[in-house]
């Protein structure tokens, strides 16, 4: 997937844990950014019913997630957004979800690197993967 930001590169990964006792799904977002050329990392986490998650269009969760890549650095041609959009699509094709039924916590783990200023003729890349805890 390529945005505007041609160096930008960032995966994301997520562990589904099932928790009977629980009340509901819960999604937590970790956010990890690393910038090799200040030798930075900034990691935060937010966390979401996943009514909110996915179906509310405003949130102020969603907003301080937004507010949080944006700050790191990550505005060019929205791909703050993008990358939020990509976690929502992640989430939204998860079999297991189908089942309304469904309790426990969705982490989904959001590393995002900026290379260093060396001269690179690659472009931004993108990749998710998954784990599957059930209990």
């Amino acid at each position: 997937m390529n945005f505007g930001s041609p160096f930008l590169e960032y995966k994301i990964d997520h562990r589904l844990e099932q928790q009977r006792y629980a009340d509901d799904l819960t999604i937590i977002v970790e956010t990890e950014i690393v910038r090799h050329d200040s030798g930075s990392t900034k990691k935060s986490s937010f966390s979401f019913s996943s009514n909110e998650f996915v179906e509310d269009e405003y949130s102020l969760n969603k907003e301080k997630l937004y507010y949080f890549l944006t700050e790191a650095g990550i505005d060019e041609d929205n791909d703050a957004q993008f990358m939020i959009n990509d976690m929502i699509l992640s989430f939204c094709d998860l079999p297991f979800l189908k089942n309304k039924r469904f309790r426990g916590v969705w982490e989904v783990f959001l590393y995002v690197r900026f290379p260093s200023n060396e001269k690179s003729t690659s472009t931004s890349t993108s990749s998710v993967t998954s784990c599957v805890t059930l209990a």
